[in-house]
């Protein structure tokens, strides 16, 4: 039984495009989609881990596909005080966070949110296994960019301190 769900969720991480930046996305490509609305996430897709700015072009992308009548709907796993403040960094677009992906409650809220149907939204993310994962169970177009930069995990940083502090070491 557990292998069985498993498997389904590994067959759901396969993005139904893949792009290498959300800004090569255009208002073009999103509605020959068949897509109505975008959900966005944020870490990684628009501005670093963890972080508060990012580059003025995700402004403008995200005008640029309301101005083409394509709304706009941050759906992150960050607080919700953090969304808050990058939703109006971003035009003062609507938010659900956290929306806890891969679960499909962020999605369903943004689709009632929107009135659109998930099936008529698209997911874009750089992760498969919270972003991808969560479109394609619910049924919406999912869409996986390359992340800004790659996550550092804590094994690495902590790699990278005795390193630092070995090499430190040997030239005292």
């Amino acid at each position: 039984m557990i292998s069985e769900i498993l498997k389904k969720d590994y067959d759901n991480l396969e993005p139904d495009y893949l792009y290498d930046t959300l800004t090569d996305i255009s208002a073009y490509s999103i509605k020959k989609m068949g897509v109505k609305a975008i959900a966005l996430d944020l870490d990684n897709t628009v501005l670093p881990y963890g972080s508060f700015s990012f580059d003025e072009k995700y402004t403008e992308w995200v005008k640029a596909m309301n101005e083409s009548g394509i709304p706009v709907i941050i759906i992150s796993n960050t607080v919700l005080s953090r969304a808050f403040i990058l939703s109006k960094k971003l035009g003062g677009i609507p938010f659900v966070a956290p929306a806890f992906k891969p679960s499909v409650l962020g999605l369903k809220l943004a689709s009632k949110k929107m009135n659109i149907p998930a099936s008529k939204i698209a997911m874009i993310g750089d992760q498969a296994d919270t972003d991808i994962l969560a479109a394609n169970k619910i049924g919406a177009v999912s869409i996986k960019v390359n992340g800004i930069k790659e996550r550092e995990t804590k094994r690495a940083r902590v790699s990278k301190k005795t390193a630092v502090a070995a090499l430190i070491s040997t030239i005292r």
